[in-house]
């Protein structure tokens, strides 16, 4: 284009100058004037609108066009374009200098048009595409013009959506057992059958650590594989985010209450004499406000009516505004039913001294004790002093007068549990 202008300029200046020296004899004359006409028509020439210019636009993101129309012929990319794509482009164009003053540089798009696509088969190649630049010629495109790709059937699956979870719960906190619900449970993946089939579950993580309120909220899915590693596909997921949400709630520990569960009356002749419940205590769970005012937890009914030997009977717990989760379901109650208990006073009960100080002198208060023995009714009605013995045991005694306790032992084979009164004689110790 310069090497034109140039003989254009070139013919120009030879005939202004041959017509100047038709006209004037000075030689000084002529030369000024043919440098004033050539500097003339160069600038003429050099300003013309139609003279061809060049320029660069760089860091341009390459749009992906035409998804759903591939989809429509049931057709898949096994390659993730995203990231086929992902790396920015310079467009190098060509145009008069007006069109490129006029080029919005904001508007320029350079894209990959999918829907040219019309068949499956590997090592397809698509080039890009620029947009929106009227008038001008695309030179070059850099460091990429195209990109390849195989192409397979269109495939569809159902996949679960998982809750993951990491970290933990600041203390005095906790989410009861399969509460955290997803919605939607599931997601249908679709790519082609290589990619979709190496997918066994679409994962939510959910971070824990310092959460202390209930929880709704957008999570990202990810897509993973048999092993638990994300898979990085082309794939195309039908809900890309799904909702989670679970309950948070403080937890208490408070004791678990039998007493006032209790009905009926136990048979004659035998008394309730306690009980052991298990769990002693449970830990319960709800929002603070509703743990509060809570200090117990009760269980439902337990009939002794007519019972007249101890027994074991699982209870569930009743239901308490506030409490909305426990670590128990059930607890165990054992009811103690004995017979009714009779006192008896035994005086004059023989003792026998077990374990004197050799070479010591003992003195005894009283050779003879009183006690007052508790058991069952029935057996207390014949309790005689032959059912037990007595003896002090001076092991443990100095020498001088110390207060040393009586023990009881029950002899008679046949005999119930009985209690003892605490009964005591003084014991003088001296050397002989």
């Amino acid at each position: 284009m310069k090497n034109k202008l140039r003989a254009l300029y070139q013919a120009v200046r030879r005939r202004v100058v041959r017509w100047v020296r038709h006209f004037t004899d000075e030689q000084l004359g002529m030369r000024i004037l043919s440098l004033v006409l050539a500097v003339v028509m160069w600038a003429v020439v050099m300003s013309r609108d139609d003279a061809r210019r060049f320029t660069t636009v760089s860091g341009l993101t390459v749009e992906i066009l035409g998804e759903d129309t591939l989809a429509e012929n049931e057709l898949a990319i096994k390659q993730s374009l995203r990231e086929l794509t992902q790396r920015p482009v310079s467009v190098r164009l060509e145009g008069t200098k007006a069109l490129l003053t006029a080029l919005n540089k904001e508007n320029l798009r350079v894209v990959v048009d999918l829907s040219r696509i019309t068949a499956t088969g590997e090592d397809q190649t698509i080039s890009l595409q620029v947009r929106n630049a009227s008038g001008l010629s695309v030179t070059g495109i850099s460091p990429y013009d195209a990109v390849t790709v195989d192409v397979e059937s269109l495939y569809s699956r159902e996949i679960p959506v998982v809750a993951q979870t990491d970290g933990e719960l600041p203390a005095g906190h906790m989410i009861p057992s399969n509460s955290i619900s997803v919605t939607p449970s599931t997601v249908t993946v679709t790519g082609t059958e290589s990619d979709v089939t190496r997918i066994s579950a679409a994962y939510v993580y959910v971070d824990l650590t310092d959460v202390t309120e209930s929880v709704r909220a957008q999570q990202e899915v990810t897509l993973v594989d048999a092993q638990g590693s994300e898979v990085v596909s082309s794939v195309e997921v039908s809900d890309p985010t799904v909702i989670v949400g679970f309950p948070v709630y403080q937890t208490k520990t408070v004791a678990v209450e039998w007493r006032g569960s209790v009905t009926g009356e136990v048979a004659s002749g035998y008394e309730l004499s306690g009980a052991s419940v298990f769990p002693e205590q449970v830990t319960i769970a709800g929002y603070a406000s509703d743990l509060a005012g809570i200090e117990k937890v009760f269980v439902s009914a337990i009939s002794v009516d007519g019972k007249s030997e101890p027994f074991t009977q699982d209870v569930s717990f009743i239901g308490q505004t506030g409490i909305r989760w426990m670590n128990y379901e059930s607890a165990q109650v054992t009811l103690k039913i004995q017979e009714e208990r009779e006192t008896v006073i035994v005086s004059e009960v023989p003792f026998e001294i077990v374990n004197a100080p050799q070479g010591a002198r003992v003195e005894c208060s009283a050779d003879t004790v009183t006690v007052a023995v508790v058991g069952p009714a029935s057996f207390m009605k014949n309790l005689s002093r032959d059912d037990f013995t007595a003896k002090v045991d001076l092991l443990s005694a100095v020498y001088g007068t110390t207060p040393m306790p009586v023990t009881f032992t029950v002899t008679n084979p046949d005999a119930p549990e009985l209690s003892f009164m605490q009964v005591s004689v003084e014991v003088t110790l001296t050397k002989e």
